[in-house]
């Protein structure tokens, strides 16, 4: 009897631990959405996050693995601010070696350590943006009129012409015998070079306008054999990876200053 119980009582925390994956993958597969509060002045982008308005902004939900849904680590958040030339995005990544080796602009960044902004303001799969950024601050910006799954070929000579970078790291870049705390990258990016992909929206947004964006990243460890960590703020799926627009967030503009909002991570 004493056997059969504990059958039993595994057979039971089994089912449990099922039930609590399930629902786990049931959340992150809902499109989640972040308020955008605008900036009080504009920002210095440096990579730093320091600023009064980063520090006011609201955290987003953390990362998670795009196929599945489970939480992602190490650790991915994002801020997001607004104003009338730019959409700000700030990036926090916790990161024991932050690396990255290429130097040339819309170079395969993917490849290597990397953050991710796929924007499509109006949400309609077609006309979107990819924008990469390594911890060297290097860019990779590229248009595609369709996904990947849908047949569509990315425009690497496509370029935003006044998008703005910055990196921070903290710790030692490229160094694999310490242990670093993460890196952050600040984003911002021109409304006016991204009309042409949603004519019938308002460049620069109105409040209460609506805008579908994953945020994503890969980090790459550098083991025998590499460990890959794929993870963005909405779960996609395993076929059409991150390019999946359907799936991406959703951000949602607001008149209101970041000043009047306390945050909390």
């Amino acid at each position: 009897m004493v056997i059969s119980k504990n059958i039993f009582l595994r057979s039971i925390e089994f089912v449990l631990f099922c039930i609590a994956i399930h629902s786990n993958s049931l959340r992150s597969q809902e499109i989640r959405q972040y308020v955008v509060k605008r900036a009080t002045a504009p920002l210095t982008i440096d990579g730093h996050l320091t600023e009064p308005d980063w520090q006011a902004a609201a955290f987003s939900e953390k990362f998670v693995h795009y196929q599945d849904g489970l939480p992602a680590n190490p650790s991915t958040q994002v801020k997001y601010l607004w104003d009338d030339q730019y959409l700000y995005i700030g990036f926090i990544c916790q990161d024991p070696d932050v690396w990255a080796t290429m130097t040339e602009r819309d170079d395969r960044l993917w490849h290597e350590d990397v953050v991710e902004i796929f924007c499509d303001p109006d949400g309609d799969g077609l006309n979107y943006c990819e924008i990469q950024v390594n911890p060297l601050g290097t860019i990779l910006d590229i248009f595609f009129e369709k996904p990947f799954a849908n047949g569509g070929i990315g425009n690497r000579t496509w370029n935003l012409d006044s998008l703005k970078t910055g990196v921070s790291v903290q710790g030692t870049l490229n160094n694999k015998n310490d242990i670093d705390t993460g890196w952050t990258a600040e984003v911002a990016i021109p409304f006016k070079e991204l009309q042409f992909m949603a004519p019938s929206m308002n460049f620069p947004p109105h409040d209460g306008d609506k805008w579908r964006i994953l945020t994503a990243r890969y980090d790459y460890q550098r083991t025998e054999p590499q460990i890959v960590e794929a993870s963005s703020w909405n779960q996609t799926d395993s076929v059409g990876g991150f390019h999946v627009p359907s799936k991406f967030g959703c951000i949602i503009f607001s008149k209101e200053t970041v000043t009047s909002i306390n945050s909390t991570k």
